[in-house]
């Protein structure tokens, strides 16, 4: 467990994070509220939801949803959302808590954890500012927040990168790599990284010395592969069943019509013209100046983690496929809301190894970006 230290820097970090962005949503809503958007309403009107609206935009009123009706037949967008989120919401609401009480809860647990997890991957004496101010400072770190599903997945993306680097964590990285294929469509590509980190390790056993460095421990990875085929099973055994085709939420993605679709990752002159062609608006639901800024910069930061000797394999690929992959599959719609994920590998990687200079100039520009973004969102204005 952390330190006393520890803990101070994690309650402080998970305080301040939490006020800047719950009174950012809370002033978007009380001053800059939009109240059209009707196909966001899928749970709980306006007046269902009353002033916790700011915290259920979007993709929440389908995870409130599925939560209390389940998947309903015949399939409908329902089953583009994974599982385990809403799981976890039903679980706590028999416990007598209101629906979006109870997701409130959920969220602020696991972004509490994700603060957690994060602080055992950082060395104890680090210079400057704690690195999880980087984290809790990104732009669209305010979805930790919100009932999405971003702090359930960096809990575990966090705890399995943890896990993997002593053999006695064994059990928790397959508890972790098999909740990632469950959270989202980021967690199947696990696959990427264990194969990476695999190959690496044959490699180191047949030529000792070569290749990338690798913090893995051959145990804990074993129990992380076994986690995530079990993960992506259950996802596809379940769907399996209750629809009778196990890849109708990978198949019926496009319809929520953000254009992502698994073979733009073929296109490349699609994906250039895309991110470099002209843009109308700076926040947009398609290709907005913000989505392709934060495209640019999350491979910035890749290709910086490897100037500056990053050459684990595992966080690499997982890198790669959390910057590069959304990138190129869609047509910008909420990049700047998935760069989080990639962002999340750039902090233990590097933050550790900044300046005090850069660190605060990061954390200050962070939380105004995040402040205004969060605005917009709670006035139901934009979704990232």
């Amino acid at each position: 467990m952390p330190s006393r230290a520890g803990w101070r820097r994690i309650l402080t970090v998970f305080a301040v994070s939490k006020v800047i962005a719950v009174v950012a949503l809370f002033a978007g809503f009380w001053f800059n509220f939009f109240p059209f958007n009707s196909w966001n309403y899928v749970a709980y009107t306006l007046d269902a939801a009353g002033f916790q609206l700011p915290f259920i935009n979007w993709d929440g009123q389908w995870y409130l949803r599925i939560a209390v009706l389940g998947y309903e037949p015949p399939p409908s967008l329902t089953v583009v959302f994974y599982p385990l989120l809403p799981a976890l919401i039903a679980s706590v609401m028999r416990l007598g808590l209101e629906p979006i009480n109870a997701g409130l809860v959920v969220v602020t647990l696991f972004s509490a954890t994700a603060l957690l997890t994060l602080e055992r991957l950082l060395p104890r004496e680090e210079r400057g500012p704690s690195s999880l101010w980087l984290l809790a400072s990104y732009p669209t770190a305010f979805y930790l927040s919100t009932l999405y599903n971003e702090a359930l997945f960096l809990t575990a993306f966090f705890g399995l990168l943890w896990s993997l680097r002593d053999a006695r964590r064994a059990p928790w990285a397959l508890l972790c790599a098999a909740a990632l294929p469950l959270t989202r469509g980021q967690g199947l590509w696990l696959a990427a990284p264990l194969v990476a980190a695999w190959l690496v390790l044959q490699l180191r056993r047949v030529r000792p010395g070569a290749g990338a460095s690798l913090a893995a421990e051959p145990a804990s990875l074993a129990s992380a592969t076994v986690g995530y085929a079990l993960g992506a099973a259950v996802y596809f055994a379940y769907f399996g069943a209750a629809f009778g085709n196990p890849l109708i939420g990978v198949q019926m993605a496009p319809e929520m019509g953000t254009g992502t679709r698994l073979a733009n990752l073929f296109d490349l002159p699609r994906f250039l013209g895309m991110l470099f062609g002209p843009t109308d608006r700076l926040l947009d639901v398609r290709q907005s100046a913000f989505d392709k800024t934060m495209m640019l910069l999350s491979f910035l930061a890749l290709l910086f983690a490897v100037a500056r000797g990053v050459r684990d394999p595992f966080l690499l690929t997982a890198w790669a496929c959390l910057a590069v992959l959304p990138a190129m599959m869609g047509e910008g719609t909420s990049y700047g809301r998935y760069s989080l994920l990639a962002w999340a590998c750039f902090v233990p990687a590097v933050g550790p190894s900044l300046g005090a200079p850069a660190k605060w100039t990061l954390i200050l520009a962070g939380f105004a970006a995040q402040a205004w973004l969060a605005y917009q969102f709670g006035g139901n204005r934009w979704v990232g």
